[in-house]
């Protein structure tokens, strides 16, 4: 199904088109400080679309400021985009309710991961399962010692279950859709149903590591520290992988391990209401909440889907949010990472973050436009400070610059720029030097 919706806030400047704004007057005259600039007629009566010339969101919103004073304009605002928001044809889609309180549906309009490998530390894999073939690259199996991640048989489901809310195929009038269905899936069995060792996970954690993981999903813990796992964590923290665990299932003061360490991000469990999950562990080293009541995912064999509860189950929605994060910006560190997340999280319970609900719940949509596009590096010119936040531009120099864009148009002239430009390649001219940008 598609349908239209607007992200807007009053007025939020994310969604203006970059280059024109909206104006009302009483008799249809056009106002004399708009006298030069290019303008239509809209089918409104008298109200017309006005183009600004190099336009900037500070020019922007000083010429609404300005017609906002004239007592024959009615209104005037900036040209908001509106966006086409996509319904997955998965047909259990509509039983995802955790995909719904995230507010997953508006942010796969910004991405759906991208290719991020994300490592499934767990019980076995159903990888030839109709929603998650697709996305698998590879796995090993530390139990068995071979490269066989399936279970060996259907009651050890809970590796399958978690892989799927974090990426199952989207689109494929099949079953689900995961969090970052876009995103890879990497596997390896370090656990069965009767758990598994500190030795086995810590190898899977290498192992996830030499694969090219970007983020490490661990569904599992105990009350017990290991050295071993966490000398692996350090690993993979120093390679600038974002580790996510679960807080563990015990209604109880005190959050498992891997999850209580710093390095990696601990997730409790919330139930339909919002309402902290009862089993859900909490204390101080708790970072954030996800839905782990009723959730629906993939569970082998035979192409089945199952509803399961716990920690386990909340952990991968964050795992799969840090894919999304990733695929926009994969520079970002731990602390970016966890900062974005913070920024953008619902707060529940008491005012700031809490033991029982860490951070609060994370907000996708509102993560992924917090998240910073990644900064050019590769400009290399003395003097001068570039940075791209989506199609938000700033560069600032000693010298005096020039935009052009890549058809040879000149765009902006000057010593500082802080602008909205489109997406596309653009020139930076400095003195007899040229370099190539992009923006998007």
């Amino acid at each position: 199904m598609i349908s239209l919706f607007l992200i807007l806030s009053d007025i939020n400047w994310e969604n203006w088109d970059g280059k024109s704004i909206v104006v009302k007057t009483k008799d249809g005259k056009i106002p004399d400080v708009l006298r030069n600039f290019r303008f239509e007629a809209l089918r409104i009566k008298n109200a017309y679309r006005i183009y600004l010339d190099n336009p900037t969101i500070s020019k922007a919103k000083n010429l609404i400021q300005t017609l906002k004073n004239d007592q024959n304009v009615l209104y005037a605002e900036p040209t908001i985009v509106y966006k086409l928001l996509y319904e997955p044809n998965d047909p259990l889609y509509d039983k995802l309710w955790g995909l719904y309180v995230m507010y997953l549906n508006y942010a796969w309009n910004i991405s759906k991961g991208n290719n991020i490998k994300v490592c499934v530390i767990d019980t076995g894999i159903d990888f030839y399962h109709e929603d998650l073939s697709n996305n698998f690259i590879e796995g090993y199996d530390e139990v068995d010692n071979d490269n066989d991640i399936s279970p060996p048989d259907a009651s050890e489901y809970h590796g399958t279950h978690v892989a799927g809310t974090i990426l199952a195929v989207m689109d494929n009038n099949k079953g689900i859709v995961g969090v970052s269905p876009n995103s890879k899936l990497l596997g390896c069995r370090a656990l069965t149903n009767s758990g598994g060792t500190s030795s086995d996970i810590s190898n899977c954690i290498m192992w996830c590591i030499n694969k090219g993981a970007r983020v490490i999903n661990m569904s599992f813990g105990s009350p017990s520290e290991s050295q071993i796992i966490k000398e692996a964590i350090d690993s993979a923290y120093n390679r600038n992988i974002i580790m996510v665990a679960a807080a563990g299932n015990d209604g109880n003061y005190g959050i498992d391990y891997p999850a209580k360490y710093d390095k990696v991000i601990a997730v409790g469990a919330l139930d339909k209401n919002g309402k902290k999950a009862s089993f859900s562990d909490y204390g101080p080293e708790l970072d954030f909440s996800a839905p782990g009541v009723e959730i629906l995912s993939t569970v082998p064999y035979n192409n089945q889907y199952a509803y399961l509860q716990g920690t386990s189950m909340a952990t991968p929605h964050i795992a799969g949010t840090v894919a999304l994060i990733l695929s926009i910006n994969p520079n970002l560190t731990f602390n970016d990472v966890y900062n974005i997340l913070k920024s953008s999280a619902i707060d529940l319970g008491d005012i700031g973050r809490d033991d029982y609900y860490g951070w609060g719940l994370v907000h996708t949509q509102r993560a992924l436009l917090n998240t910073p596009q990644p900064v050019l590096s590769n400009l290399n010119i003395k003097d001068i400070e570039i940075k791209i936040f989506r199609n938000n531009v700033k560069i600032k120099s000693d010298k005096e610059f020039e935009i052009y864009s890549i058809e040879g148009k000149r765009i902006y002239s000057g010593n500082t720029f802080d602008g909205i430009l489109n997406k596309g390649v653009y020139i930076l001219k400095v003195e007899k030097s040229l370099t190539k940008f992009l923006v998007y």
